[in-house]
């Protein structure tokens, strides 16, 4: 069955439409690993797993959806703060009592987490 997405579409086929194919760019990308992948690459490998799309509608995702994944990453990848602290508590896991230790940052993300049977 082949899906046909035209330009004008504006809609991304979801993970389960696609199905779990792996990409082999190498092979399908002119064999250069460290080449750019271009509008027309994408759609040569939609094509391969049976999705007709323009170049132009790969493009305007690109527009629509770059900035937003760019937003996603900047807000992930960052450091943590230099400053941390400790958070102690105990708490019920399974029936059994244990202290929870919570390494957190200045922003209050945790760093690290630690689960001991026995106060430190």
């Amino acid at each position: 069955m082949k899906r046909v997405f035209p330009a004008h579409a504006g809609v991304i086929p979801h993970d389960d439409e696609l199905g779990s194919h792996s990409v082999s760019f190498p092979r399908t990308c002119g064999g250069d690993p460290l080449r750019p992948v271009s509008y027309r690459d994408i759609v040569e490998l939609l094509r391969d797993r049976g999705i007709t799309v323009h170049h132009t509608t790969v493009m305007r995702w690109v527009h629509h959806y770059g900035p937003i994944f760019k937003a996603l990453w900047r807000r992930h990848q960052t450091a943590h703060a230099k400053s941390w602290r400790i958070d102690e508590t105990y708490i019920r896991v399974k029936g059994r009592w244990a202290y929870l230790y919570r390494a957190i940052d200045s922003n209050g993300l945790t760093m690290d987490f630690e689960l001991r049977k026995h106060r430190d």
